[in-house]
């Protein structure tokens, strides 16, 4: 009886345990399909992908040679792409299952993005967004922990 009694609590604070957001000041914005308006996911899933996802980018040279000469703080925007507005890369092949993530300097009370990626859930792949609007692919090591997690919990919207 005490072991199953340790087994319930057990499992019932592994279950309601706190994921901790690195990115307070960063949201993810979900396309709510009834009408067309986004609202901000606030999931414990939609957060642990926040966190992967802005580490991803944050690990990545062109990001860092985007924002070497930022002045302000950085936030980030992860907004869910609308399917019926697709992203078309430079081979003309369209996303339309992802998020784009713009990373933006704060500075005298204005956002401006600095730098841009999207993630493809479809192709598991993170694409760079020059400022000429060219999408270009990036290649990652096979074992990227937060690519894997951007991976496995991309689908918190569903």
């Amino acid at each position: 009886m005490k072991a199953l009694l340790f087994l319930s609590i057990f499992i019932t604070s592994t279950v309601t345990a706190q994921i901790h957001d690195f990115y307070p000041n960063s949201t993810v914005w979900i396309l709510y399909h009834n009408n067309n308006r986004l609202f901000p996911a606030r999931s414990q899933t939609s957060i642990v992908f926040k966190n992967a996802l802005i580490n991803l980018v944050r690990g990545q040279r062109l990001y860092k040679n985007d924002v070497e000469d930022v002045a302000g703080f950085i936030t980030y925007k992860i907004t869910k792409i609308n399917t019926s507005l697709p992203l078309t890369r430079n081979n003309g092949l369209k996303i339309y299952n992802g998020f784009r993530l713009d990373a933006m300097e704060n500075i005298d009370n204005s956002q401006d993005v600095v730098s841009s990626f999207v993630f493809d859930i479809d192709s598991k792949s993170l694409f760079y967004i020059d400022l000429d609007k060219n999408i270009c692919h990036l290649q990652f090591l096979p074992s990227s922990p937060d690519l894997d997690r951007c991976i496995r919990y991309c689908e918190f919207d569903h």
